[in-house]
């Protein structure tokens, strides 16, 4: 991802410091899609790669939410019980945010959103998930 964009997303940098790259998320799964018409909305992955084939070591027992304030297109398909993902990328459209999330199993597609943030949800601490 190009790093003045990472720069541009709130919560974007301790992800990437934590990391030492930004991840391609592929292999993670969508566990959690929150949209609300008025409010804080969000999409929450997850990853529990833990052997050495993993593109990169995800943050023990967290997961990665995406937080926006609004939600201004949609385009997702499918659902499966697991939702695990081929990747997702961000990119900025003037002044709004595209999440494409790529097909393997389950839930795809694109999300155009305002305010975009990016947060490391402790797994372990379950007043911290919402």
């Amino acid at each position: 991802m190009d790093p003045e964009l990472i720069q541009s997303i709130p919560g974007a940098t301790a992800l990437l410091t934590a990391n030492g790259e930004w991840p391609n998320f592929a292999d993670y799964e969508v566990v959690e899609v929150m949209l609300i018409r008025r409010g804080k909305s969000w999409l929450t992955i997850t990853n529990d790669c833990i052997d050495e084939e993993c593109d990169w070591k995800p943050i023990p027992e967290s997961s990665i939410r995406f937080e926006f304030s609004s939600v201004l297109g949609l385009d997702l398909l499918g659902y499966h019980e697991q939702n695990v993902i081929g990747g997702l990328e961000i990119t900025a459209v003037e002044n709004r945010f595209k999440i494409k999330i790529d097909y393997c199993t389950g839930i795809c597609g694109e999300l155009e959103v305002a305010d975009l943030r990016v947060v490391v949800v402790d797994d372990s601490d379950a007043d911290a998930r919402h």
